[in-house]
């Protein structure tokens, strides 16, 4: 910004350029225009000169043509004679046929000519020849002879120069008077500017501008108009920096709260995983503990009726201190960037509520039973068949806990809802007081019976159960009353519902939680991996997710398809094993284009890549690679398949 003292870059006023340009272009038009004038006057001047002459020799050719009839030299001087009597006729002469000068005339000024053109006229004479009988004689043209005729231009060229040079003035002249016109309308118009440039810089930008005389162009009044609302509006941009500063302690007070009450919250965050890390070290010493003392029981050679206690002792704690360790893995895998890690497979789900029944029945409490209850036909599922067995194993191990002499129950109901699948688990336990049923799936709380004795465990199981139950896009909710025991009811979708099951779950106040349930939202490219092998998915899998892809599993073809059909447009890339249960990567490949249309990108893996089935792949629009396959090379041909499949729905750009 240029300061009060500084020059403008031109130290030359508006108004000595203003006058710079009318004296330079008042001295090219006092110069074109009289060349223009003198020569288009001059050229005019010639014409009529000329065109005078040749009328002056055609009126005389009639006088002298009797001279030159009888050859008398006297009257052809005396035509040459009234001939130079005309202004600006130099000389004249008579010239019989045979070219004889007959007379000859010149005018005093002659040898003083500088500009001159001479014409000559032929003079002729009818003859007529001797008569026929019948007709007149034939008429015909003689040649007698001719004058001459010099005429001078000297004052014609004097008129044309003088008018030239009386235009070049009265040009000069207007121009001039234009000039100090403009330069006088100027002075008016730059004259309140002057004022205000010296106004805005001595006052300090609260002083009223000075008044702007009437008479001043509608410019001015626009220019002091504009200025006058800019100052305004600074002034009041200043007002309100003012109040900001005034506030700004006030703020600053407040932001300081905002930390300290964000300081309390980190430590309350910490005291609760001191007292979670103090609470995970007793749950896993206690087991350890009571391992340790019945080995130590097994080792002293005590009777075989101790002995088998005691071996049942360290069954039942170890399964308490595998479950622990497991609740630990599923916390660390549910806080970690990558969510849990789903594997989806077709499966019967009473079959596994059977499973789950008949491994929890031999870890139940002396005097509790289980009892389970199917109702509907046998339904077949996609879902991951460890995460839905976790669940009831969470669910039943809860009931069993806060269970004493009881009875637990198990049922499976598919007649409801043909989407969903209902698990519910009932108790006759102490039942969850009102006042804790919404806190029981946040982690690491643990209620308080109505005796007051707090419950046993670290306080994730029902959030990691929840955490799951959410991943495979259901639901859970609990109902109780206190002394009567409690019911968990679950709905598990057939298919799963994987726009739920993508979306990250939100606490209440709209903001996300900062423990992540189900998968995470991610912007990578999403991938359906199908392949029956386990030990081959799961390797798989890890580098795929490294190379930051976000991955659905598979273990068989029919959960692939069913997925597919459930979300079509839901994954960027699909990669099948060849050789699955249920339906084949080829299988799937042809429904997927044939039936649902969708020209998804597929990558197909085999390790028999026949010349019939590379054809069929190729119809198809699908990518073979042979096994073993590098991981480094699955993920490239992910990638660009990826991109390929971007660009075409895109297009090319421009």
């Amino acid at each position: 910004m240029m300061s009060t003292n500084d020059q403008p870059p031109s130290t030359t006023s508006f108004l000595r350029q203003l006058l710079q340009v009318f004296l330079t272009l008042s001295l090219v038009i006092g110069l074109v225009a009289p060349v223009i004038i003198f020569l288009t006057s001059w050229h005019q001047i010639r014409i009529f000169s000329e065109r005078t002459a040749q009328e002056i020799a055609a009126v005389f050719a009639g006088d002298v043509r009797y001279a030159l009839l009888v050859a008398s030299a006297e009257d052809a001087q005396v035509v040459v004679s009234n001939i130079l009597k005309f202004p600006e006729v130099l000389s004249a002469e008579v010239v019989n046929e045979r070219g004889e000068r007959l007379a000859v005339g010149n005018a005093r000024d002659l040898a003083a000519a500088r500009r001159t053109f001479a014409i000559a006229r032929v003079v002729t004479a009818e003859s007529i020849g001797a008569p026929s009988a019948l007709d007149e004689g034939q008429r015909t043209q003689v040649d007698l002879g001719r004058i001459r005729i010099t005429v001078s231009l000297d004052r014609a060229y004097r008129t044309c120069f003088d008018a030239a040079l009386y235009a070049a003035v009265q040009i000069v002249a207007v121009t001039l008077l234009l000039s100090l016109a403009l330069i006088r309308v100027s002075r008016k118009m730059l004259a309140p500017l002057a004022t205000l440039v010296q106004s805005l810089r001595s006052d300090a930008g609260d002083a009223s501008l000075p008044a702007v005389a009437a008479c001043s162009p509608s410019e001015v009044h626009f220019i002091y108009r504009a200025i006058d609302a800019m100052r305004r509006r600074i002034a009041d941009d200043h007002q309100r920096l003012v109040r900001y500063a005034d506030g700004l302690e006030t703020m600053v007070a407040e932001r300081t709260r905002a930390l300290e009450e964000t300081r309390d919250q980190a430590e309350s965050a910490n005291r609760a995983k001191t007292l979670f890390l103090a609470n995970v070290s007793h749950e896993l010493r206690t087991p350890l503990q009571a391992i340790i003392l019945h080995a130590r029981l097994i080792g002293g050679g005590t009777g075989l009726d101790s002995a088998r206690n005691s071996l049942s002792t360290i069954l039942s704690a170890s399964s308490h201190l595998l479950e622990l360790i497991e609740q630990l893995l599923d916390l660390s895998k549910a806080e970690s960037d990558h969510g849990l890690e789903l594997s989806y497979s077709t499966f019967g789900i009473r079959d596994l509520v059977h499973e789950a029944a008949s491994t929890i029945r031999a870890t139940l409490a002396p005097g509790n039973t289980l009892t389970v209850h199917c109702c509907g036909d046998p339904a077949a599922i996609v879902s991951d068949r460890t995460r839905l067995l976790q669940v009831m194993y969470n669910l039943l191990r809860n009931a069993d806990k806060f269970t004493t002499n009881g009875r637990i129950t198990l049922t499976l109901d598919v007649t409801n809802d043909p989407d969903c699948v209902r698990l519910t688990i009932t108790d006759d336990g102490i039942g969850i007081p009102q006042e804790q049923i919404d806190r029981i799936f946040e982690p690491f709380f643990q209620g308080k019976s109505a005796q007051g004795t707090v419950s046993r465990g670290i306080g994730i199981g029902l959030w990691v159960t929840k955490t799951i139950v959410d991943a495979l896009g259901g639901r859970i909710d609990v109902s109780s009353t206190p002394g009567a025991g409690a019911a968990f009811r679950v709905e598990i979708p057939r298919v799963p519902n994987l726009l739920a099951a993508r979306a990250a779950p939100q606490s209440p106040d709209g903001e996300q939680k900062t423990v992540a349930a189900g998968r995470r939202s991610s912007r990578g490219i999403r991938v359906l991996f199908g392949e029956d092998e386990a030990v081959i998915r799961e390797a798989m899998s890890l580098f795929l997710r490294d190379a930051g892809y976000v991955l659905d599993e598979c273990a068989d073809g029919v959960s692939v398809l069913a997925m597919l059909q459930q979300d079509p447009r839901g994954y960027d890339v699909v990669v099948l094993d060849h050789r699955m249960p249920g339906r084949t990567g080829l299988e799937i490949l042809t429904a997927l284009r044939d039936t649902l249309h969708l020209g998804t990108p597929v990558i197909l893996l085999t390790g028999n890549d026949t010349a019939e089935l590379q054809e069929e792949a190729a119809r198809c629009g699908a990518v073979l690679i042979a096994k073993p396959v590098q991981p480094e090379r699955l993920i490239e041909a992910i990638a660009l398949a990826a991109g390929e499949a971007a660009a075409t729905v895109t297009g090319p750009e421009g």
